[in-house]
């Protein structure tokens, strides 16, 4: 009687990678795009429920950390709380990784 293996996350994450690298350049962008977007969503919702918005709009705050991602800005100490210059610094060196 055979046993059945159960795969460890590990395991079951680099099978996913792999398959995503072997379709090539374009597997690559889109895991690229996915982590960036799911950083930047990251990023905003911790900014909304810390309250470290002073504008108040969500939308405002998702469009900074996907700016933020995309392009690496650098806050300064005119931008915002600390809180948010924390995060957004964070996010702009992630963004130096990711992208």
């Amino acid at each position: 009687m055979k046993k059945n293996k159960s795969f460890t996350l590990k395991e079951r994450f680099r099978y996913w990678f792999d398959n995503r690298m072997t379709k090539g350049s374009l597997g690559l962008i889109r895991v690229l795009i996915i982590a960036s977007v799911i950083l930047a969503v990251l990023i905003a919702g911790l900014i909304i429920l810390f309250g470290f918005n002073e504008e108040g709009e969500v939308a405002s705050v998702f469009w900074d950390s996907i700016a933020t991602v995309i392009n690496a800005w650098m806050p300064s100490f005119e931008d915002g709380s600390p809180g948010y210059l924390i995060l957004m610094s964070v996010t702009a060196i992630a963004g130096v990784l990711f992208t």
